[in-house]
């Protein structure tokens, strides 16, 4: 935790906060989403089922020496770790903004 700086909130809602987060060591900025294992059953399923996903996502055309296959469409997942009564994930920064703010 010491090696990242937190850049701000991106989003929140029931059930965690993104934020925009810095790596202090590399430079290199990313989303970390925290998601509060203590909510219902519902987000627990469903940040189940991202992380498997996204864990799927990275396999995807991965092998010794090569980087996994990159999607356009699709966030890249930098990895997850768990902490006390939550998960993180941290997932590539789109700075694009949100769909929300893209469809008004």
């Amino acid at each position: 935790a010491d090696d990242i700086e937190d850049l701000g909130v991106l989003g929140a809602g029931a059930s965690g906060v993104v934020r925009r987060v810095r790596r202090r060591s590399t430079g290199d900025v990313f989303a970390l989403k925290t998601v509060h294992l203590g909510a219902c059953e519902t987000s627990r399923r469903q940040i189940v089922q991202e992380l498997r996903a996204l864990h799927r996502a990275l396999q995807s055309g991965a092998s010794p020496g090569r980087r996994p296959l990159r999607v356009p469409s699709i966030i890249g997942f930098l990895g997850a770790c768990t902490g006390p009564g939550a998960v993180h994930i941290a997932l590539e920064l789109m700075d694009g903004g949100s769909l929300q703010h893209a469809l008004e």
